[in-house]
């Protein structure tokens, strides 16, 4: 039997195709964990933006309650659309010089909620002292 000489680099290249491809699945895992972690920031930037966007509502709900419990101290509040969502303003009595404020803002399928109890003024107008948070409080959204 005789023997027939191998190749040149016959072998050696059925190993740089194995190396290669090894190579290759190194850097396919790698860009994969990179997607996916980038992805994972995106979702978190996403939420910190939902979470401030809902506070900064939250607050100017408020701030609209205050401004219009100074104007008129039988305010009842307003329920009305904003941006890509809703806010709503609600006032109890419970005594002659103190109002619970409750006010909801919701977009995006979530929202924020606070409640504030509020002593305001019954002067006339032009004497009258602006309204002044005495306790501030978040509530669970439903």
């Amino acid at each position: 039997m005789r023997r027939v000489p191998a190749k040149p680099g016959g072998a050696a290249a059925g190993y740089v195709l194995i190396v290669a491809l090894f190579v290759l699945l190194v850097v396919m895992t790698a860009s994969l964990l990179v997607a996916a972690s980038l992805h994972h920031q995106m979702w978190l930037y996403r939420q910190e933006l939902q979470h401030v966007q809902a506070t900064a509502m939250v607050d100017g709900a408020l701030a609209k309650a205050l401004a219009s419990l100074w104007g008129n101290p039988d305010y009842k509040g307003t329920s009305e659309p904003f941006a890509e969502g809703t806010i709503t303003i609600e006032t109890r009595e419970i005594n002659s010089s103190t109002v619970e404020v409750t006010v909801r803002a919701a977009f995006w399928g979530g929202g924020r909620a606070a409640r504030a109890r509020v002593r305001i003024d019954r002067r006339p107008p032009a004497v009258r002292d602006p309204p002044r948070v005495l306790v501030w409080e978040p509530l669970p959204f439903p």
